[in-house]
């Protein structure tokens, strides 16, 4: 979905339509919701959510807040693994 048409609807309505949905999204309101979501959170933002939080106090423990980050991340471990795995077979 192209950016323009992102601006013409709001954070809320998207997330309006992802929380009434059922496990599965059969309608192209409901498929478009999903696009829409995944566009903000490729452009950083939409955050993600925790993988754990604290139970104490609720603040995230394991959690790239942005898209970006997590990716970066992952980027970086795999090429710690590549320099690690030289050699083997």
């Amino acid at each position: 979905m192209n950016r323009a048409a992102i601006c013409t609807i709001t954070r809320g309505e998207i997330l309006f339509g992802l929380e009434h949905l059922d496990l599965d999204a059969t309608r192209p309101e409901q498929v478009e919701a999903i696009e829409n979501y995944a566009d903000l959170w490729l452009n950083d933002e939409a955050r993600n959510h925790a993988i754990r939080i604290n139970r104490q106090t609720f603040e995230p423990e394991v959690v790239q807040q942005w898209f970006s980050s997590a990716r970066n991340a992952w980027n970086q471990i795999k090429l710690s693994r590549r320099g690690s795995a030289v050699g083997r077979c």
